[in-house]
């Protein structure tokens, strides 16, 4: 039998729950098309791949190479404002004439800056630049020090030095300058030029995106997607979302893990997915963060995290979540619930979302619902996020969150994870790699525009343009082959891939036999006016799926005749 308390407040989430359905209209469930499969990755490791290294004459390019760092901090690290990293320029990596570029570097105690303690940006040593910089903060990495839209290159083709200086000290300045490389206008990316804003009205939600894009090409599918997910959300929450129509915007580059959720929901859709995140799933975590903020009083990031997998079925793809979350006790990735709820984004990504997640099953499954609801939006207390938790969970549960971590960890080991042990130590493998990836190579931006300023200014760069050096887009073909491994249980042949996406980003070495067969076929479709989004290689066979004419894809083939790599269809 339930407490008293417990029943008081269950009634008291019911009364809720009918107000904000009252504020919403419905929203009709339609089925998820069945998209027409694509041909399968096909690259099974070093251990698959022909013994032999195409002797074709590619002709070098620059290796993408990470930007230039700040000094070194000294010891211990100032109390001061400090810039920490390198500065960013964006939309990038490469700028062209006409672009309006923003520019990010991390900073430490930005909590210091204020109108007293101004950052300034300057180009070319000349008067600083008449721009508010203001302090965005990240989950996943350092705060950034942003100037938005700050610097019109219009007219400006040529090597320009930038320079951000930050007050350390009284009558002291800390100076970080690097060179920009404005290029002709006439060599915008095709993908560019003419590319504009676009809209797509749904009953729940308004969805931008830009012309010329993968979104664009699949705006119809994905405006199926997103009715299906959102009522998918509606139907698990158990009642209707607010604010509707919900803003989504559709950018064509990678953001991080490939979305996230403020004023509107932001998520990469591209065909070159390296992140390999399950639209239906991130759509439908991102609705959950927009549709439980109105429930938010001080809630702790370990439940509003949790909750966002728990109610989307997984993390980034479909996951049975007391097994994969029963999997890191075998893997002693067990973080103590105290530890995890006082800074959770200190953590490893893919272990504390998960466990998040498992607590929210687990307190769902053992009580109810409502009450975990009734958890979720308690108010006044104004403690830190443990204890919160714990008082919180008194309050709800008659238990604070010793009681409840014992609980939960037995239901844990009574859960039993099968093959979600493996499956899970190489995601969190994968993923690792693909941050460390975008450290080096493909560092995005922190503090994107909204749709709304964008389309207010008329900009489209930011959320289109990324890097593309035929470095990259080998790079990002093989992190995309680990992910289709993984995906259909290959773990041999994802950890081979891994291996081999790791040595490189060691050593830097683009020659080594299982790259250099993506990089030359990378050059041989460039040459021919295509950019690849997909590499599959089988021994002496590759499929390429390429783009030449924004955004139609096409599908080219390949043989190695043990010398270069013949394209079969041409």
């Amino acid at each position: 039998m339930k407490h008293p308390s417990r029943l008081i407040r269950h009634a008291t989430s019911i009364v809720l729950l009918a107000v904000l359905a009252l504020a919403c209209s419905p929203t009709s469930l339609l089925a998820v098309p069945t998209p027409t499969p694509t041909s399968p990755p096909i690259f099974q490791g070093p251990a698959g791949i022909a013994t032999v290294t195409p002797t074709a004459i590619v002709t070098p390019i620059a290796i993408p190479r990470p930007l230039p760092t700040a000094t070194p901090l000294p010891t211990p690290t100032p109390s001061t404002l400090w810039l920490t990293g390198e500065i960013r320029v964006y939309p990038g990596p490469l700028h062209y004439a006409g672009d309006v570029l923003s520019i990010e570097v991390a900073i430490e105690n930005a909590g210091l800056l204020n109108e007293n303690t101004a950052a300034t940006l300057t180009i070319d040593n000349h008067v600083p630049l008449p721009i508010t910089p203001f302090v965005a903060n990240s989950p996943l990495r350092q705060d950034i020090l942003g100037f938005r839209w700050a610097w019109d290159t219009t007219d400006q083709a040529g090597l320009h030095k930038l320079t951000v200086s930050v007050p350390i000290g009284q009558d002291t300045m800390q100076e970080l300058s690097t060179h920009v490389e404005i290029l002709p206008s006439g060599e915008r990316p095709a993908q560019e030029q003419n590319a504009a804003w676009a809209e797509q009205i749904i009953p729940c939600c308004k969805i931008a995106y830009v012309t010329h894009t993968a979104s664009a090409r699949d705006i119809h599918l994905l405006a199926v997607k997103i009715t299906s997910s959102i009522a998918a959300v509606e139907e698990k929450l158990g009642f209707l979302v607010s604010g509707k129509p919900i803003p989504i915007t559709l950018i064509d580059n990678i953001w991080g893990h490939g979305a996230f959720a403020g004023t509107e929901i932001v998520i990469s859709y591209v065909d070159r997915d390296y992140a390999g995140v399950d639209v239906d799933n991130i759509i439908r975590h991102e609705g959950t963060h927009y549709a439980m903020r109105p429930l938010q009083h001080k809630t702790p990031t370990i439940l509003v995290e949790g909750v966002a997998v728990y109610v989307a079925g997984g993390h980034y793809k479909p996951e049975p979540i007391p097994e994969r979350a029963a999997a890191l006790l075998q893997l002693n990735q067990y973080i103590p619930l105290a530890e995890l709820a006082t800074d959770f984004y200190s953590h490893q990504h893919e272990i504390a979302y998960l466990e998040a997640a498992g607590l929210v099953s687990y307190l769902v499954e053992t009580y109810d619902w409502y009450d975990f609801l009734a958890l979720y939006s308690t108010t006044d207390l104004e403690v830190s996020e443990a204890q919160w938790l714990d008082q919180a969970l008194r309050l709800t549960y008659n238990k604070g969150l010793s009681e409840i971590e014992a609980d939960y960890m037995l239901w844990l080991r009574q859960q039993n994870p099968g093959d979600q042990t493996e499956d899970l130590r190489l995601t969190i493998k994968l993923l690792d790699t693909v941050r460390r990836y975008q450290t080096i190579y493909a560092p995005y931006q922190e503090a994107l525009p909204t749709a709304g300023e964008a389309l207010e200014q008329g900009l489209v760069a930011e959320l289109v343009r990324e890097p593309n050096a035929p470095e990259n887009i080998a790079l990002e073909a093989i992190l995309s082959q680990a992910g289709w491994h993984l995906q259909q249980g290959n773990y041999t042949s994802c950890e081979a891939s891994l291996l081999v996406i790791n040595q490189v980003l060691d050593d830097r070495n683009f020659a080594a036999t299982t790259i250099s067969d993506y990089l030359a076929i990378t050059h041989i479709v460039a040459a021919q006016g295509y950019e690849a989004q997909h590499i599959d290689i089988l021994g002496n066979q590759a499929t390429v799926r390429a783009i030449r004419t924004w955004p139609k894809l096409d599908v080219l083939t390949f043989l190695y005749d043990g010398t270069t790599w013949l394209q079969k269809n041409r």
